[in-house]
């Protein structure tokens, strides 16, 4: 039985940027502000949205350009034959009918509601636009095209409206405003309908591209509103990176709540449903101890007891499941497998649109694939490091001769060639008609795995990890990802990475500890947003590993240098003693070039008295650096020049150094550091050659396992402080700003109200907090190294310990980074004034028709705000329109307490914790198209402001 178990949380931040249609790309999102699009086309009316009339049904409804399909927002719907809200044209994974664009468009989307996503053309072509098809029985339908322009292309976007070929309107000026044309009676004949948004011949503006928010076809008709099957995917020890949520295949969907799908066991193992495909925190389908299936975390595993093909079944409604065994023995036994198509670099001769000698599409050049890959049985074959131009075409053949070949392509091959990326256990179709269905991927460049099984008739496809990091105990960064240590890729067995490192934590006294040592783990890149390699469950064994960020880290050894080595398609590593018996100790290490200011004798192209170039006055290193041990030197407060030469020797004799230069210098010398753990090379003249650079440094250099850090000292330009005591608590998006002070330079502060009651922890009653250098997890990051032994000793890493709160109330806390020194002051509020009103004015506010910067009508706040004290005001459902403005004031008049925000104009809610600004004629904050249910708190002490959406959205 395999319990599921979590170690992290990742909050993943989507950073959106606004492209204008007819300048953007693919799949962009935003969120546009109406406020800047106004003109004179403008009206402040509210259009109610079409809605079919009595006796019609909608049958089609599309949310062009929507991000999320699959999810209704506000005034949507699904159709009768539309179980998703946008799609390529092909058949609805629900209702069978196929329907979708059928045209080259662009996808611009902010799904608040139906007019938000847009899709539309930039092919700067007259007559060519956005076309959309749609299955349907001969007949007469209603059709209602949406449409608003969040770019307002001044006058000048201008389309027709065709159905069937047909104008039903020709010069539509898409308007800024929300608006919907209506046409009733569009006869079909054929079966299909095909409507277009088309640019009018006289439209020759490239930025006034067609574009369409919303189409709706009603029509009489019996049948149901479709809506999306509910998904559930099945993981377990059969996958590739067993476990791996976001490698797990889709089941598909039978009939009366049945699931089912056909699996390749290697060996018995076990699985489980679940019905996401991201976490393993949420709940799934597991058994309790009498082996039922119930929907929990903490279920066990279904299995099976030997390798072999079996389907799989699951039953949502009941939770029930069966495993049947598949009699594999009628199928055909295949001795090869080709991949056929085009688009292969390593495969120039292949491309399957050239004729080949005897009349039919060349197929000798196709690239032939191993069989029984990676030990995974007779009826697989597969391939790695196969390179893809940024357009492939791809199917599998059995043969060369077309006389005895068999092909098979894709199962919902447009739902492939949109997404152009990976794909794990994908079903394939052996061709039988003339019909193709081969994947035609675009910008798809890379090395690539392909794996077929064609006994399960299931293929996978992944994209090669190129590049592999090592992170944690033995590397410079420790847990701060983004100063991970690059691996180099072992040059005779491929899929391998390694790295040699140091350990160096002693035991830290707990013999019941999994990491005595501490502990590491492997990344594809230097952030957690990429692979995340560590055990999958170290309790029960130190092998099996998972591509997860839930995954646990890998223990590290005692103190020593090691090489560690990783293959992340067979998740398998290894650690290794490096012995250094035989290594040359040095007592002594120099940095040697030019252009250190603070040693100007040291220029090594100066001749010395033994015709040698000068090395006398080579800049000493430090032994056991920073207690790093006897083989790392450094220094710090190194300053450098603009123009930089460097290497080390271990002496100041030509007679006995030793030179150290560093590999990849042309890569070095164009970028600037921080580098860390930089590989080295025991060669003269492979020297550092840094333009621009000056500024002071760390230098760091470990001649054992020849790596070296260079980091650049900076000076910190902001801070912030994350954690509790702040709106945002530990979102670290909305970090709280400090401010500084000419009266203390290089200190930091902020006022902050902590609130938590005592909890019952011994170290941290409180909650605790952080500083931080930016608003993200990528910068300085400043705690206690170890909040248990230590409240004064403070570190600049990702894995510092957070500092314990102080009991609640109003406190001014300081810190300086450089003496990494904090402290806090309880503030006095004996004199401060209570008020007992404040009030929101301006304008924008459903519920208060009559405000309008009128302060006799301006909306009261509640006092002690959710129980936060006397100097926190707020209200709950406010409900705000398409265009606010915000103050606040302390009374119903002008005359008196007066407060609006440091940033103000238009902003984008969430607003966190932002800063106040107190006093007559300060800014005023406005939120434009960002109708909905806010709650408002406002903090008068600390003047700190929050507008955040109302929990249920809704407030109804």
């Amino acid at each position: 039985m395999k319990n599921i178990m979590s170690k992290y949380h990742c909050i993943l931040i989507l950073i959106l940027a606004l492209f204008g249609c007819g300048e953007g790309g693919d799949d962009v999102s935003f969120n546009y502000d109406q406020d800047k699009v106004i003109s004179e086309n403008q009206s402040n009316e509210f259009v109610e949205p079409a809605r079919a009339p009595d006796g019609f049904k909608v049958i089609y409804y599309v949310d062009a350009g929507d991000g999320t399909p699959g999810k209704l927002e506000v005034r949507e719907t699904f159709g009768t034959r539309s179980s998703v809200e946008d799609q390529s044209y092909g058949p609805d994974l629900v209702t069978g009918y196929s329907w979708g664009y059928t045209s080259e468009t662009a996808q611009y989307y902010a799904d608040a509601d139906n007019y938000g996503s847009i899709r539309g053309d930039e092919r700067d072509t007259a007559g060519k636009g956005v076309e959309y098809a749609f299955e349907l029985d001969s007949g007469s339908y209603t059709v209602v095209f949406g449409f608003n322009d969040p770019w307002d292309a001044e006058g000048t976007r201008h389309v027709d409206l065709v159905a069937e070929g047909i104008t039903l309107e020709e010069g539509y000026y898409i308007a800024v405003d929300n608006d919907f044309r209506r046409f009733d009676n569009v006869v079909v004949s054929d079966g299909i309908l095909e409507l277009a948004v088309q640019r009018t011949a006289t439209n020759s503006d490239g930025d006034a591209d067609p574009q369409i928010s919303w189409i709706e076809i009603w029509g009489e008709t019996d049948e149901e509103t479709a809506s999306p099957v509910q998904k559930i995917w099945i993981s377990g020890e059969f996958q590739l990176n067993h476990w791996e949520l976001s490698q797990a295949p889709l089941m598909t969907a039978q009939t009366e709540g049945w699931y089912e799908m056909l699996i390749h066991f290697q060996q018995a193992g076990a699985f489980n449903f679940i019905d996401q495909n991201s976490s393993w925190d949420a709940e799934y389908y597991g058994t309790d101890d009498n082996g039922n299936i119930v929907y929990s975390t903490s279920g066990g595993s279904m299995g099976v007891d030997e390798a072999g093909y079996y389907t799989v079944r699951f039953n949502l409604d009941t939770l029930e499941y069966s495993v049947e065994l598949l009699d594999i023995s009628d199928i055909t036994p295949l001795d090869q497998m080709y991949i056929y198509g085009k688009g292969f670099p390593q495969h120039p001769e292949l491309d399957w649109w050239v004729e080949g000698e005897d009349g039919n599409w060349d197929i000798a050049d196709s690239i032939p694939m191993v069989k029984n890959y990676k030990g995974m049985g007779e009826h697989v074959f597969g391939i790695e490091n196969l390179e893809f131009s940024d357009a492939v075409e791809l199917e599998f053949i059995s043969s060369l001769d077309w006389n005895t070949a068999s092909e098979w392509g894709f199962a919902n091959q447009s739902q492939l060639n949109a997404a152009a990326s990976e794909f794990y256990w994908h079903e394939t179709v052996k061709k039988v008609t003339d019909e193709y269905q081969y994947i035609e991927y675009a910008d798809a460049a890379g090395l690539y795995t392909v794996i077929f099984d064609y006994a399960a008739g299931r293929a996978t496809l992944i994209k090669q990890i190129t590049t592999m990091y090592m992170v944690g105990v033995g590397t410079p960064g420790d847990w701060d990802a983004g100063r991970a240590i690059a691996m180099n890729e072992d040059t005779e067995q491929a899929g391998w990475y390694q790295i040699e490192v140091q350990f160096s934590n002693e035991h830290n006294g707990d013999d019941t500890s999994e990491e005595p040592y501490g502990g590491f783990k492997f990344i594809s890149e230097q952030s957690w947003d990429g692979g995340n390699f560590g055990l999958a469950n170290r309790s029960n064994n130190l092998t099996d590993m998972e591509d997860s960020d839930s995954s646990a880290a890998i223990p590290a050894q005692a103190p020593g240098y090691y090489t560690i080595r990783f293959n992340p398609f067979l998740l398998e590593y290894s650690i290794t003693p490096i012995d250094l018996t035989n290594l040359t100790i040095h007592d002594e290490m120099y940095i040697y070039g030019k252009g250190f200011p603070q040693y100007p004798e040291l220029d090594w192209w100066i001749e010395g008295e033994d015709g040698n170039w000068d090395i006398a006055d080579s800049i000493p290193m430090v032994k056991n650096f920073n207690g790093m041990g006897e083989h790392v030197f450094g220094i710090e407060g190194l300053e450098f020049s603009d123009a930089v030469e460097l290497e080390f020797v271990s002496s100041l004799s030509w007679d006995t150094a030793s030179e150290w230069g560093f590999t990849n210098l042309e890569e070095l010398n164009a970028n600037s550091s921080p580098f860390y753990w930089l590989k080295t090379i025991n060669e003269a003249w492979n020297y550092l050659e840094y333009s621009n650079a000056a500024g002071i440094y760390t230098v760091i250099f470990d001649y054992a396992v020849g790596r070296a850090t260079l980091i650049k000292e900076s000076s910190i330009a902001d801070m912030y402080m994350v954690g509790a005591g702040t709106g945002g608590d530990w979102d670290i998006s909305n970090a709280g700003k400090m401010s500084t002070t000419p009266d203390w330079p290089g200190w930091y502060y902020i006022d902050v109200q902590f609130t938590a009651e005592d909890s019952g922890d011994p170290i941290k009653p409180y909650g605790d907090f952080k500083f931080v250098s930016e608003q993200s997890w990528g910068g300085d990051n400043f705690g206690l190294v170890d909040a248990s032994t230590s409240l004064t000793e403070m570190v600049n890493s990702g894995s510092s310990d957070g500092i314990p709160a102080p009991a609640p109330g109003y406190y001014n806390v300081w810190f300086e980074p450089e003496t990494l020194t904090y402290e806090w002051y309880e503030t006095d509020l004996s004199g401060y004034p209570v008020r007992t009103e404040m009030f929101i004015v301006g304008k924008g506010y459903v519920d208060y028709p009559e405000q309008d910067w009128t302060p006799e009508n301006a909306i009261p706040l509640v006092s002690n705000y959710q129980g936060l004290g006397d100097y926190v005001f707020g209200i709950q459902c406010l409900e705000l329109d398409t265009a606010v403005d915000m103050k606040f004031l302390g009374q119903q008049s002008w005359d008196g307490y007066d407060a609006g925000f440091v940033n103000g104009g238009e902003q984008t809610a969430p607003l966190i914790w932002v800063k106040a600004d107190v006093g007559d004629g300060s800014a005023d904050l406005k939120l434009i198209d960002q109708a909905g249910f806010y709650d408002v708190s406002f903090d008068y002490l600390i003047e700190r402001i929050s507008v955040t959406p109302s929990a249920d959205g809704t407030c109804l």
